[in-house]
C-alpha cells in the first residue's frame, strides 16, 4: 500500500464520522472525495483539506495537535498516533 487516505463526513448531530485506509492506487473519485492524502513512499502530502476555511500554510489545530497543512511530518505524524500499528504495518514494507 502506497497511499493513506481519509475522508470525513459531518453529521447531523454535528460529529464527525471518520473514514481511513491505505491503497495501492488512487482513482478519481478519491482526489475529489477524501479530506487527506499521503503518499507514504514519496512522504508528500497530496491533499489536506481539514478545514475548509484553512489556507495553505496555516497551521491549525487539528484535534488539539497544531498541524502545518502541507508538511508531511506533522499531518503523517498525527495519524500515526491515532493508528500506530496499521503505519507500522504499511511503512515497513517501504523499509522506513
Amino acid at each position: 500500500m502506497r497511499y493513506f487516505i481519509a475522508t470525513y463526513r459531518e453529521q447531523p448531530s454535528g460529529r464527525y464520522d471518520e473514514q481511513v485506509g491505505f491503497t495501492k492506487n488512487l482513482k478519481d473519485r478519491d482526489y475529489s472525495s477524501c479530506n487527506v492524502i499521503l503518499d507514504l513512499k514519496k512522504k508528500e502530502v497530496v491533499k489536506c483539506r481539514i478545514q475548509t476555511q484553512a489556507r495553505p500554510g496555516e497551521v491549525i489545530n487539528l484535534w488539539n495537535q497544531s498541524v502545518k497543512l502541507e508538511d508531511y511530518d506533522h499531518v503523517a505524524g498525527y495519524y500515526r498516533e491515532v493508528y500506530p500499528r496499521e503505519f507500522a504495518h504499511v511503512e515497513k514494507s517501504f523499509n522506513i
